[in-house]
């Protein structure tokens, strides 16, 4: 845990991809899990990204750049806005649907 601190989430991520299996979206729940970072925003979950296309009527799935941009008013809470987005997301869209 202390040697992925150390590394700062980017490195720690692409340091837990190293092992046979782990792609990035699994890589960036390890490292949010085991160090606590708070402000990592997942910019390849493609949940996360097809979730914000809808919530913010984007016309395609955001670009890295585009999603850094929406999600700066999220910090320093990054890691945690994207839990809420994925578990309420689809619950705020279905209410929508039926508005």
């Amino acid at each position: 845990m202390e040697r992925l601190q150390a590394l700062g989430p980017e490195e720690a991520m692409v340091d837990v991809q190293r092992i046979k299996g782990i792609g990035p979206f699994y890589a960036g729940l390890i490292v949010v899990r085991a160090t606590g970072f708070a402000d990592v925003l997942p910019s390849d979950e493609p949940k996360a990204l097809e979730l914000v296309r809808e919530l913010y009527h984007l016309p395609a799935l955001p670009s890295p750049r585009e999603l850094e941009a929406i999600a700066e008013v999220w910090r320093p809470w990054r890691t945690w806005a994207t839990v809420l987005l994925r578990a309420a997301g689809p619950r705020v869209l279905a209410r929508s649907e039926h508005s």
